[in-house]
């Protein structure tokens, strides 16, 4: 499970791994810290080019679901202890989470 490295700069960028477990690509994107997290889901999405779908699971890895919808910053995210590897499988695929 990967942790973000020790804070950097309030405006600095996070890098982020996506691994797509229905057909096992992965990518690796990066967001402003200060960024929605729902830019981040966003940014993940077309790292795998992959279009959203109903029933779509997206996690952190080790970690609990993320909502696409998060209005909290990646930098929030973080400080909860979210992680910077993340899974994505559709709803008869990859990842129970």
């Amino acid at each position: 499970m990967s942790k973000p490295d020790d804070a950097p700069a309030p405006g600095g960028e996070v890098s982020f791994t996506v691994h797509d477990e229905d057909d096992g690509s992965s990518g690796h994107f990066a967001v402003k810290r200060g960024s929605r997290l729902a830019d981040a889901v966003t940014a993940a999405y077309a790292t795998l080019e992959r279009t959203p779908r109903e029933g779509d699971r997206l996690r952190g890895e080790g970690a609990d679901p993320i909502a696409p919808d998060a209005n909290d910053t990646v930098a929030a995210y973080l400080g909860r202890g979210g992680v910077t590897v993340w899974l994505l499988a559709g709803p008869t695929g990859g990842a129970r989470g």
